[in-house]
């Protein structure tokens, strides 16, 4: 049998959810596939359970490595992989039973280089309605259509919606780095296989299914992971395809800068939960913003599509505005001046 498919899975301390994870590939109705576990220096019973599925079934393979993070777990799992296409899947969530086969399908019937596919997400007990990849129609879709909606949101970022081609991901320059990317990951690690790819097809179907883990709203914010959500790695290698692909347009660069303020805003909502400790937020309100915003994005008051309400409160955290912030969400937090 002729495997297509390697399915890579980045593990670490996931015995919760793994079984599970597992158990959805070695269901899937098209059995051309691979599976590479690997472990990324799990501290449970993950490891254990990774050797478990490798003895019983001859698609599975285990690997055992230094805890890295999810890039470097991906990678090793992309340069072991020996077939022509490898998809990512996180060891808390799990597949369709038609995933392989409608991947596959897609692949051959469109020469396809990316299929990208749909998902739903998993709170407790409930699957939310499926979220459609870019287009809600099968088929094949412009390159530069897919560059334009990664220019201008975050909403698509995920790998694990995308089947690529090895090659692409072996060949990716991200992986011969060892720069740790806190935010836009994904994002990144896609950049190049999206440059080389010559055809890429759509599945509107739900082939996987995402877990937002319970308890994750109670989850506190250092004021490091929240300055990180600005995503200033991943703009600044967005940035840099954004000109490869000749897309730095005013309309472009517009686009990219309204992306990135309203992560600015997505930080100062958080910052009024009661997820962040007072001194993370004093941190976070006394960091100059200003200093560390690239040059080349746009000011916020520029941006057309950033409501009054959005400007607003980019102005506030920016500006260090925190008495002013304080009075505007009925707390009492930022009742101190920042120097």
């Amino acid at each position: 049998m002729e495997y297509i498919i390697t399915v890579v899975v980045p593990v670490y301390n996931a015995e919760k959810y793994l079984n599970e994870c597992v158990q959805s590939v070695l269901d899937q109705n098209d059995p051309r596939w691979n599976l590479i576990l690997v472990d990324d220096g799990s501290s449970d019973s993950s490891a254990e359970i990774c050797d478990t599925y490798a003895k019983k079934d001859k698609r599975i393979s285990v690997i055992h490595k230094e805890n890295e993070g999810a890039i470097m777990a991906r990678k090793v799992g992309f340069f072991a992989a020996k077939t022509e296409f490898c998809i990512s899947l996180d060891a808390d969530d799990y597949l369709a039973n038609n995933c392989i086969q409608k991947i596959i399908a897609a692949i051959e019937t469109y020469q396809a280089d990316i299929v990208i596919y749909s998902f739903s997400s998993i709170k407790g007990d409930k699957i939310l309605p499926g979220v459609p990849p870019l287009l809600a129609v099968q088929g094949i879709v412009e390159a530069d259509y897919v560059k334009e909606k990664l220019i201008s949101t975050n909403d698509y970022n995920s790998l694990w919606t995308k089947a690529i081609k090895t090659c692409y991901l072996i060949n990716n320059p991200l992986y011969h780095q060892n720069e740790i990317i806190a935010i836009g990951e994904d994002k990144v690690q896609f950049l190049y296989p999206l440059t080389q790819a010559k055809h890429i097809a759509i599945v509107p179907d739900v082939l996987y299914f995402y877990r937002t883990v319970e308890g994750s709203m109670t989850h506190i914010y250092t004021a490091e992971k929240l300055i990180d959500r600005m995503g200033l790695k991943m703009i600044d290698y967005l940035y840099v395809y954004m000109q490869k692909w000749q897309k730095i347009s005013s309309g472009d660069m517009l686009a990219m800068s309204t992306m990135f303020w309203r992560s600015i805003v997505g930080i100062y909502n958080i910052l009024q939960s009661s997820r962040v400790k007072e001194e993370d937020y004093k941190a976070v309100c006394e960091y100059d913003f200003c200093e560390n915003i690239p040059n080349y994005i746009i000011s916020y008051w520029h941006c057309p599509t950033l409501t009054c309400k959005e400007k607003m409160k980019i102005w506030l955290l920016v500006s260090h505005h925190t008495r002013l912030m304080s009075w505007l969400n009925g707390t009492k937090r930022g009742a101190y001046q920042c120097n």
